[in-house]
């Protein structure tokens, strides 16, 4: 698989002949921190969650008792986080 980050997009736009087009990712890592809380603002311990990083790798576990997760050192991007026990009418996003 190949990922072409928005760095890697500009270098080709504006690429010229003898020009690099691929250049290297930026190494900087980031993190995420997901907190569940119910409808009267309690936090949710315990709760199964599933987040798709940013590279496609997974995370599973069980939030901690304050209803949190927390992942570090993951190269920026997007992730993709549910709650597999939950139905998706129950979770909304802030």
């Amino acid at each position: 698989m190949l990922t072409i980050r928005n760095q890697q997009m500009k270098a080709i736009a504006g690429a010229a002949p003898g020009r690099k087009m691929i250049v290297p990712c930026d190494r900087t890592k980031t993190w995420i921190e997901v907190r569940l809380i119910d409808d009267k603002q309690r936090p949710v311990p315990g709760e199964a969650y599933h987040i798709v990083l940013p590279d496609s790798s997974i995370a599973e576990g069980s939030l901690d008792q304050d209803g949190r997760v927390r992942i570090e050192s993951i190269i920026p991007g997007q992730c993709l986080v549910t709650f597999p026990r939950l139905h998706r009418s129950e979770v909304k996003s802030v």
